[in-house]
């Protein structure tokens, strides 16, 4: 093998484990993306709920009706808001610790390949708009 072949092929290789490491980086930068996204409409969510509880109280206090049970569920729905934003909040921050890399890291090596563990794809057990106990019909599919 001549000197030219075994740099090209030196060079071949260090391209190859190059574009498996974007491939990877560029991986975990979208799967990141996409849990900011989420975090970022639960918060949307978590205004538009308060916009409405406060209209409520407006409504109740200006009618001097009782509107008690309706703020109750109000203000429940925005403690299960908050949680859901504590917990997408909580997981972008582990996603960007040194645990979690590794984690990911030896997964990927234990399988022999690049895709992402179970554990780390997006929360989406709960609604991404659900204000007062009902869901929103925005069209939106929860993706």
């Amino acid at each position: 093998m001549s000197k030219f072949d075994e740099i090209l092929d030196d060079v071949i290789y260090k391209a190859k484990v190059a574009a498996d490491v974007a491939g990877k980086k560029t991986n975990e930068v979208v799967e990141f993306g996409k849990l900011k996204y989420k975090a970022k409409q639960v918060s949307w969510d978590i205004e538009k709920a308060y916009a409405k509880l406060g209209a409520l109280v407006y409504e109740a206090r200006k009618s001097d009706e009782s509107f008690d049970e309706i703020i109750m569920l109000a203000v429940e729905e925005l403690d299960k808001l908050n949680e859901r934003l504590d917990r997408l909040e909580d997981k972008l921050a582990y996603m960007k610790t040194d645990d979690y890399k590794n984690q990911r890291e030896a997964a990927r090596t234990a399988r022999g390949d690049d895709a992402a563990p179970e554990a780390d794809k997006a929360d989406d057990s709960a609604p991404d708009e659900v204000i007062f106990g009902k869901p929103e019909d925005d069209g939106n599919d929860g993706n």
